[in-house]
């Protein structure tokens, strides 16, 4: 068009490194169609390799691919370069089988590969969500020697932040500290202030916020009623914990190195601090603040909460400074205070904090609400624990209840259970077996066998318990209502209610079809009753034999 319009010669051979690199497709396709009309015949397999890439470049994909087929039927043997093309192009149309095809015709065809081939084909993998399959493109890259010739730090890190990468959004999480390991063995050859250092930073950081978001997934399992979840939970909790150790370990060495970290690298860093090494938390806290950022309220919870224990007096500072920098406190900070203050008077003024910023009923003033009645209790102030179950913020879970009963059992108070039982229907709660367990257990220790009766009689009304399964929340319902009868047995027992002893232990056994067996010291408190029953048996039977005697002894001596 330009040569009619204004004379201007087409393109020569000279300019098409210039077309490649500006990506002019056009062009470089006009210089072919040149170069196939004049003496010189078909282009070579370099030429080739341009055009492909320059087609790549310019977002042609699928001419691209038209001409690497088209080179290869002529017969020409690719080069290196018309691979890597293929591949890019390959991976720009989303077909990362057909890539992985390709990748592997090169390395057969005895080409090593270079850094782009290996990188063009794990992000053909990622794009695909092939998670696996892109790591282990990387790892092999990583083991080839011929791939690390001619390159830059950077571009070995972006490669190893390319597997890193697919470790964090496949959810590898074998793989990722290991390749955070060889990423670090990489960056820790940098020199100051290059430009691998943002790589590096910019990695550990997602590597850290992935620690973050695993850490709150995984405490959604820690309250869990199921033993095996929590079994599960305990030991990726244990293996989190070194690998957020090691992740600070090295935000530690990069800081010591010089390497300048941003505002969410600090922020992922303190978060991670509170749950590994709580003293460093308050220090982050400082270094961030140091460095020219402005921690949000996030930081500053997490060094809040990271201040229990004795340096509880740290956190209060911590609030002031907070408050003074124009943050606002949010329902977390009070939370945290309400439970961790060592005075419960303290306690309860931080607890009418979290009601004004906090929405009524939700999960976090419940748990503060719990905590409260908890520590009043430890205080020994009863009447401010029994006013407070009497104000819930919302309906009371079984799982409050049973921590309100496991306080009263451990404190010995068996008139106040009994009104924290009695409380629970006006305030749209079902105690559970487990509760029924503790304040019968407690009303045994007490000797009140009368409260005991009715409270094993109004369990089984108010529980059921007629279709257990095998699963492990019906088991430890077995066993609580296992727990439940042998209070009542002990307590009969202790007040020389042998029979009535006997009468529920019958009953007991009556329910072994449900998977409610007697363990064995309630077998052998039954026991005892029924010899105790026999023995008072036999003494009557020989009272009423010496009667008779005495009284023929009499009329003997009437006569």
């Amino acid at each position: 068009e330009l040569e009619g319009l204004f004379g201007v010669p087409p393109p020569t051979e000279e300019l098409l490194p210039s077309m490649v690199e500006t990506g002019a497709w056009r062009e470089a396709l006009a210089l072919k169609a040149k170069m196939e009309k004049t003496s010189k015949g078909k282009p070579s397999a370099n030429a080739y390799a341009d055009f492909i890439e320059a087609c790549v470049r310019g977002r042609q994909w699928r001419k691209a691919l038209e001409l690497f087929a088209e080179h290869t039927a002529l017969g020409l043997q690719p080069v290196q370069a018309a691979f890597r093309g293929g591949l890019s192009a390959l991976y720009r149309g989303g077909h990362w089988r057909d890539a992985l095809e390709m990748f592997r015709r090169m390395r057969a065809r005895g080409f090593p590969g270079d850094l782009a081939c290996y990188k063009t084909a794990a992000q053909a993998c990622r794009s695909a969500l092939q998670w696996s399959m892109a790591l282990e493109l990387v790892k092999e890259a990583l083991a080839n020697e011929v791939v690390w010739q001619d390159t830059t730090i950077s571009e070995r890190l972006r490669l190893v932040g390319s597997g890193l990468t697919s470790c964090i959004e496949g959810r590898l999480t074998d793989s990722v500290m290991e390749m955070l390991e060889k990423l670090w063995r990489i960056g820790n050859k940098l020199p100051a202030e290059s430009d691998g250092e943002s790589v590096c930073l910019r990695l550990l950081t997602s590597v850290m916020q992935w620690l973050v978001v695993e850490s709150v997934q995984q405490k959604a399992f820690k309250s869990s009623r199921n033993l095996e979840v929590r079994r599960v939970f305990e030991a990726e909790r244990s293996h989190w914990l070194k690998r957020a150790a090691r992740a600070l370990a090295i935000f530690k060495e990069m800081r010591e190195k010089g390497f300048v970290a941003g505002y969410l690298t600090f922020a992922a860093a303190v978060d991670l601090s509170r749950s590994v090494d709580s003293n460093g938390t308050v220090e982050l806290l400082r270094d961030l603040r140091a460095a020219g950022h402005t921690p949000d309220e996030a930081c500053y919870n997490d060094a809040i909460i990271s201040c229990s224990g004795d340096s509880w007096p740290t956190s209060l500072e911590l609030l002031e400074e907070m408050v003074a920098s124009g943050l606002r406190p949010n329902p977390i900070t009070y939370e945290f205070l309400a439970a961790c203050t060592p005075v419960w008077q303290q306690a309860l003024h931080w607890y009418s904090e979290l009601r004004e910023v906090s929405e009524p009923g939700s999960d976090i003033l419940f748990r503060s609400w719990c905590s409260i009645i908890r520590k009043t209790c430890q205080s020994g102030i009863w009447a401010q624990a029994l006013d407070l179950w009497h104000q819930p913020p919302a309906p009371p879970s079984d799982q409050a209840m049973n921590r309100m009963a496991a306080v009263l059992v451990r404190a010995r108070k068996w008139e106040i259970a009994i009104d924290f039982l009695r409380s629970c229907p006006g305030l749209r709660a079902q105690p559970d077996a487990m509760t029924y367990m503790q304040v019968m257990q407690l009303c045994d220790y007490g000797g009140q066998w009368e409260w005991n009766i009715a409270l094993l009689k109004e369990m089984k009304v108010v529980c059921g318990h007629e279709d257990l399964t095998e699963t492990m929340e019906d088991r430890l319902t077995r066993a609580h209502v296992g727990g439940a009868y042998s209070a009542a047995i002990s307590s009969s027992d202790r007040a020389r209610q042998y029979l009535l002893a006997i009468e529920i232990f019958e009953e007991l056994r009556s329910r072994s079809a449900q998977g409610i067996t007697p363990a064995l010291i309630t077998m052998s408190i039954a026991f005892g009753a029924a010899k105790k029953v026999l023995q008072e048996l036999q003494a009557a039977s020989a009272a009423k034999d010496l009667a008779k005697v005495r009284t023929e002894q009499r009329r003997k001596q009437v006569l």
